[in-house]
């Protein structure tokens, strides 16, 4: 099972269950979300950090669309109104996102650091006059996304392991005196390793893998970390090729 925001691999001891909006017995005087607590849509697989992080945690864009009470149907509970994904929470306007229902990738990015220890995640959106400024950087402040061991983890777990398997190559294919001119043929295969590895559900960190294959972000995200200037100048040419299908 995945984590919602930073797609990491539950383990025992580090998984629990996160009501997206609020929780059972958490009430304001404007908003009781008791309704919600045993509702599917509204329970997202999370770590307990980002979790910790969260808390009771659901700013509105306008606090003014907040539902104040349960939706009923012959006076009873209407299921199909609790569902995450129905007009009456989604007209709610959230800032923080719902990974079923938002697109992560139209509101995150990555970068990394200067000293290249570790990948920082930034929010691309915003909205003026408010207080988080846009969902996804609102997100990666409620569940603190950049905390440093998941910056360092990130680094650790993608861009370190694609670079040491390219220095990898590169001492193979020296050590093999494989002529210069065909060592495209020797990146190609491990560049579509990367990309087939991108698909893969099992593995951490899946939404920074599927976005440093565009060949932008693994010029700026991968090639940095490359620590020879001629090497890293290679993987650049070779990778653009590879992308425009040249290769």
């Amino acid at each position: 099972m995945k984590t919602n925001f930073i797609k990491s691999v539950l383990i025992a001891k580090q998984n629990t269950l996160q009501h997206q909006i609020l929780g059972l017995n958490i009430t304001d005087q404007n908003h009781n979300t008791n309704w919600l607590a045993y509702e599917w849509s509204n329970l997202l697989p999370t770590c307990t950090k980002c979790n910790r992080h969260k808390k009771d945690k659901f700013p509105l864009i306008n606090k003014n669309n907040r539902v104040k009470q349960a939706p009923l149907l012959n006076k009873n509970l209407d299921i199909v109104k609790c569902k995450a994904d129905n007009s009456i929470l989604i007209d709610e306007k959230p800032f923080i996102l719902h990974p079923k229902i938002d697109n992560p990738k139209e509101y995150f990015d990555f970068k990394i650091s200067e000293n290249f220890e570790w990948i920082e995640i930034y929010g691309k959106d915003k909205i003026d006059n408010s207080e988080y400024t846009g969902k996804g950087i609102a997100t990666i402040k409620i569940c603190d996304l950049n905390r440093i061991d998941l910056k360092k983890d990130r680094y650790k777990k993608v861009v370190e392991e694609i670079v040491e398997e390219l220095n990898k190559t590169f001492k193979l294919l020296q050590i093999c005196e494989v002529p210069l001119l065909k060592y495209e043929k020797a990146f190609m295969i491990y560049f579509e390793a990367i990309e087939q590895k991108s698909k893969l559900l099992d593995i951490e960190h899946t939404m920074l893998r599927t976005i440093i294959i565009d060949a932008e972000k693994f010029e700026t995200i991968i090639c940095p970390a490359i620590e020879k200037k001629n090497q890293r100048e290679y993987i650049k040419m070779a990778y653009r090729k590879y992308k425009s299908g040249q290769l």
